[in-house]
């Protein structure tokens, strides 16, 4: 519950920048600040719940999107981009990260974490993660 809580504030971003994409814009995100978000979303891939796996889907999703973007403003290569389809996209990655009722069902009885205990448990979990996703054992 502390990974999916701690990922709500990149559904605002994506909310926001689905509205800039809604008015025919394309605009450049600094990925540095979002480094927390991506770090919540992979270690939360590897939940044991369906929901929050979902979660951390679509939250990966959209962070692959604005790289995306970002690559091709960087490359002078905008005018490559489908806006109305990256529109959707991030529409859909929004929804997964949407809190529902199964979501909180999976998480019933979760116990509240301390915000320095998450990037505890995150800084002790992601170099495991990382390793194992180096060695494609996952596969």
């Amino acid at each position: 519950m502390a990974l999916v809580d701690r990922l709500q504030p990149l559904k605002v971003i994506a909310v926001k920048y689905a509205a800039v994409l809604a008015a025919g814009q394309i605009t450049r995100i600094d990925v540095s600040k979002l480094a927390k978000y991506e770090e919540a979303a992979k270690v939360l891939r590897y939940s044991t719940g369906f929901w929050c796996g979902l979660h951390a889907l679509g939250a990966g999703a959209f962070l692959q999107i604005i790289n995306r973007v970002n690559e091709a403003i960087d490359n002078g290569k905008t005018d490559e981009l489908d806006i109305n389809g990256l529109m959707r996209k991030v529409h859909f990655s929004i929804g997964l990260m949407t809190k529902d009722s199964a979501l909180s069902y999976e998480i019933r009885g979760a116990a509240v974490i301390a915000e320095e205990d998450v990037d505890t448990a995150i800084a002790d979990i992601l170099p495991e993660i990382n390793q194992y996703e180096e060695d494609d054992r996952y596969e």
